[in-house]
């Protein structure tokens, strides 16, 4: 792992908000706020997410995705995520939103880390290939299909946002950012 410093994590979180936003500006805010307000997702929550997360990338498993999510009923997904807001502990909170252990169809790892990440920043951030990589270095065959590896993820994260006295999205924005920038500067190179 390369370590940052609080103001190198600054500087990239920074770097994120002002480049990588653009497609939904305001959106993690504005929704997580009313997340937190009502302690429930909706439908047209779940597809803004699911948008949020593609952000115009990988159109045909995002299409997939969302086909997922319309099998399930809007009161499903709020009832869902009605109780998975009043779970305690990780393990619940995520594995009640996901598909494979019941709940909403299309909802996986990193999907249902953005939900958390909207609704508590402080301590979630989003599940991504680019911020592993800083945190561990070449990702696993299984990264998006073993939950073990999400919850290492949150492990590592959060202790980097205690080390900072940060709140583990500003971390994983920076940690996302610096590794995204170097990689397109490899993609040009190459």
């Amino acid at each position: 792992m390369s370590s940052l410093s609080r103001d190198e994590v600054l500087f990239w979180s920074k770097k994120y908000d002002q480049e990588e936003d653009l497609y939904n500006a305001g959106l993690e805010e504005t929704l997580g706020d009313k997340l937190r307000r009502t302690k429930e997702l909706t439908m047209d929550d779940l597809v803004q997410i699911m948008r949020w997360k593609f952000q115009g990338r990988l159109a045909g498993r995002q299409g997939i995705m969302l086909k997922h999510i319309f099998s399930s009923s809007a009161d499903f997904v709020r009832r869902t995520s009605t109780e998975a807001f009043n779970e305690e502990g990780d393990c619940a909170r995520l594995k009640k939103l996901m598909g494979r252990y019941g709940g909403i169809k299309g909802v996986g790892l990193a999907v249902a880390s953005v939900i958390w990440t909207f609704y508590d920043p402080s301590s979630y951030g989003v599940y991504d290939i680019h911020a592993w990589r800083e945190f561990f270095g070449k990702e696993p065959r299984n990264l998006f299909s073993s939950f073990g590896n999400l919850m290492k993820f949150l492990s590592e994260l959060r202790e980097e946002a205690r080390r900072l006295n940060l709140n583990a999205r500003v971390v994983e924005k920076a940690y996302f950012k610096k590794n995204l920038d170097a990689s397109k500067r490899e993609l040009r190179c190459s």
